[in-house]
């Protein structure tokens, strides 16, 4: 195993600005295969007759990439490996990536190989990714468990580009069939974002129904307090279906948020940013302590005051499902028929137990 290390130093004007760059990195890493030994940075600042004039943030960071090789690795194999993966992580063509990596000579293959096949084949484990493979099943007409079988006769390839070839066949066909059947209709919906930092929808999981929403800034709800929190998306939802917000039944559990008109709707011809409704249904004055004065008047010692909740910067704050809605058409009757078990029986009719 060798490994390349790589110091990388931005310049920030903002502390807030500095932290967001080092989880950018963070993110980055985690896509593209390498890892940071070490990120921090430093406030500095620009000073004329004991004044300052200027500040900013320095950003240091330690970029490490280990390789399962003995060849001798050069920063421009380190830049070439985060492109590759880049690409491969859905930024670019895949297959045009793939072809690039192919067409490298054999000793810059084997330094390369190994980090983007492990790369794109741990990608296929996010759902998202699964239920992309899913969208696609019947449009697919290769199978990729045959053509691992077929890579064996291709002219022209070394032994290990083929084996690469065959590991990441088999890597598409097991994704594949762990997703057919998951998902059998797909609805396109185009989306616009109208705000910086804005994170997509994601399922966490292959068979949710609800995509989480992720938060976009940090919000403090007071007790009693409704709040409406901007996801930054418009969406042009195909008539027929509806987007519905619905809560976070963790969140809901462990805090007094709630989404306020559960589930929210989101009409096929609205065009605007989508909001959610959060309300902190705590309430305000939990508990108030008196005593009585010598005139037996009540003189109040202590207030127990509600908390604040708190929604930070990327979690998840609510759910959003797309859902098929058939039109009602009503027409008029002399009698609606009352032959059945229930008849007219409303409310508490079913009694208790």
């Amino acid at each position: 195993m060798r490994t390349y290390k790589e110091t990388t130093e931005i310049i920030c004007f903002t502390e807030e600005e500095a932290k967001q760059v080092i989880e950018n990195y963070r993110k980055d890493a985690r896509e593209k295969g390498f890892t940071i030994g070490s990120a921090g940075y430093t406030y500095k600042t620009k000073k004329a007759k004991g004044e300052i004039i200027g500040e900013l943030w320095l950003v240091k960071m330690a970029e490490i990439f280990n390789f399962s090789t003995q060849e001798k690795i050069t920063k421009e194999d380190v830049h070439q490996l985060s492109s590759i993966m880049g690409e491969l992580s859905g930024k670019e063509d895949t297959l045009e990536a793939i072809g690039g990596l192919l067409n490298l000579p054999e000793d810059k293959f084997a330094l390369l190989a190994p980090g983007v096949l492990d790369s794109y084949l741990r990608s296929l484990n996010n759902a998202n990714t699964r239920l992309l493979f899913a969208q696609a099943i019947n449009a697919m007409i290769q199978n990729f468990a045959q053509l691992g079988q077929k890579i064996d006769t291709l002219e022209g390839f070394s032994a290990q580009k083929k084996d690469f070839l065959k590991q990441l066949a088999n890597g598409l066909a097991n994704c594949i069939s762990e997703t057919q059947g998951i998902a059998k209709k797909y609805i396109q919906i185009p989306y616009e974002k109208c705000r910086k930092g804005v994170r997509m929808p994601e399922y966490a999981h292959i068979d949710d129904s609800g995509m989480d929403l992720y938060a976009l800034e940090d919000y403090t709800i007071h007790p009693g307090e409704t709040k409406l929190i901007p996801t930054g998306l418009k969406f042009a939802i195909p008539n027929g279906y509806e987007l519905q917000i619905r809560p976070k039944s963790g969140r809901c559990l462990k805090t007094k948020l709630r989404v306020a008109n559960t589930p929210a709707t989101i009409d096929a011809g609205f065009r605007g940013e989508v909001c959610v409704i959060i309300e902190n249904v705590e309430a305000p004055i939990q508990d108030i302590t008196y005593e009585f004065d010598d005139n037996g008047h009540p003189i109040i010692t202590s207030i127990l005051h509600g908390a604040d909740h708190y929604i930070h910067k990327g979690e998840k704050f609510a759910q959003l499902v797309l859902a098929e809605v058939p039109k009602a058409n009503f027409y008029l009757v002399n009698k609606v028929m009352e032959d059945t078990e229930r008849a007219d029986g409303g409310f508490g009719s079913t009694g208790l137990k």
